[in-house]
């Protein structure tokens, strides 16, 4: 293992090293700098989209019916504009808390998306069916894709955090503190842990 890794003055202890080595390895397996900037761009396209989903909708909704209206807003309880308040927050914040936050009230919103669009169901009849479906379904898959991109962000952000964190222990120059953790397989992630250079 100390030929596999050579000794650093930067990191002199071996169980820092096996923090190093498993956060490479976390960031190693997340999508590359290119696929985030994939995720990011599609998260800020689906974001608007589902912005103006809701307004649409929302808007049609109070229109044909106060009552679907009222139960969009209240099944679950403020879930839809909550949702849509925290989706541009996330973005411009990047915190894992509120990525999480969106993601849930994403996915719960699928609930109230249900329920109004059965009462739009009921409420118009049969001559409405193919307009009414098909909204649920833009609807159900932009929040699908919404949620599935938010959990790939929120990874990518705190494997990030996990590097930076290591970043500062290396300035540190360890310290002598001692992190327990278990021993760390060095021989088999040579490709991605840096090396002395000459």
């Amino acid at each position: 293992a100390a030929a596999a890794f050579p000794a650093s003055p930067m990191m002199n202890n071996r169980s820092a090293r096996a923090l190093l080595g498993r956060s490479l390895l976390l960031f190693k397996g997340s999508v590359s700098a290119r696929r985030q900037a994939t995720v990011l761009v599609a998260m800020t396209v689906l974001v608007s989209a589902d912005f103006m989903l809701f307004v649409f909708s929302w808007a049609m909704l109070r229109g044909i019916s106060l009552e679907v209206w009222w139960v969009s807003l209240l099944v679950p309880p403020l879930v839809l504009p909550l949702g849509v308040a925290f989706g541009p927050l996330f973005m411009l914040l990047e915190k894992p808390y509120l990525g999480r936050v969106y993601a849930t009230l994403t996915i719960c919103s699928l609930v109230s998306v249900l329920c109004s669009s059965t009462g739009l169901l009921i409420k118009l009849g049969e001559e409405s069916w193919i307009f009414t479906l098909a909204s649920f379904a833009l609807l159900c898959a932009t929040k699908a894709a919404l949620f599935a991109l938010t959990m790939v962000h929120v990874r990518n952000l705190e494997a990030a955090s996990d590097l930076r964190f290591l970043a500062r222990l290396q300035l540190r120059g360890g310290g002598g503190s001692r992190i327990c953790l278990p021993d760390f397989d060095f021989q088999h992630s040579n490709s991605i842990l840096p090396t002395r250079g000459t």
